[in-house]
């Protein structure tokens, strides 16, 4: 058997104080472009407040997400074709998975509750999701909300390769969680679980 040739040096990884200080550089850079990302949170409050269903509210969401992302991506490390973060876990709900399922014919299997308390960090790392074809998402524009906001912000995309393990690759991304919070809020009832979980492997 042939052993795999390492492409990254786990030795010669950028220390982490190195990562954040250029995340920081860039996250001002974003803030001076679009001052309106700050309140992000409080948008989506907003956006929460209207009435309609689930599924509404999550669209609106997912349209003030696509709003911050395009500005986020032109001072990220991510460049199209660059396929790494399609080897980790993605955390979708039911709502999104009925989505993926209604675009795609693809029936999607129901989670339970007590897969929302599993490890989905190392679960599927270093697996590919399922609608990762030719290195290019097949879903794209029904991506998940995960990948809607998931940007390496620190000038490099070094710590995306899957070949560094997860305890190390945590990559420097925008500080949302206050958005996830309102997300939540909304998709609380609606099971979360690897986008695996729902659809398999695709092997």
């Amino acid at each position: 058997m042939t052993n795999r040739i390492p492409v990254v040096d786990l030795n010669d990884l950028p220390p982490r104080q190195q990562l954040e200080a250029a995340a920081t550089e860039n996250t001002y850079r974003i803030f001076s472009e679009a001052p309106w990302i700050a309140d992000l949170a409080n948008l989506a409050a907003e956006l929460n407040e209207q009435p309609g269903s689930v599924k509404a509210k999550y669209i609106r969401l997912r349209k003030l997400a696509d709003r911050a992302a395009a500005v986020v991506a032109q001072h990220s490390a991510c460049s199209k074709g660059c396929s790494q973060c399609c080897h980790i876990s993605v955390a979708i709900n039911e709502v999104e998975a009925g989505i993926i399922s209604q675009v795609t014919g693809l029936k999607f299997r129901r989670q339970s509750p007590l897969v929302a308390n599993s490890d989905l960090t190392n679960k599927y790392f270093g697996q590919p999701c399922p609608f990762l074809k030719g290195q290019m998402c097949s879903i794209y524009a029904d991506r998940p909300m995960a990948c809607r906001l998931h940007f390496a912000i620190s000038n490099t995309a070094v710590m995306c390769d899957t070949q560094v393990p997860p305890e190390l690759s945590a990559v420097v991304n925008m500080d949302f969680r206050k958005f996830w919070f309102e997300y939540m809020s909304v998709l609380h009832a609606s099971n979360l679980a690897d986008i695996r979980d729902y659809f398999g492997t695709g092997k």
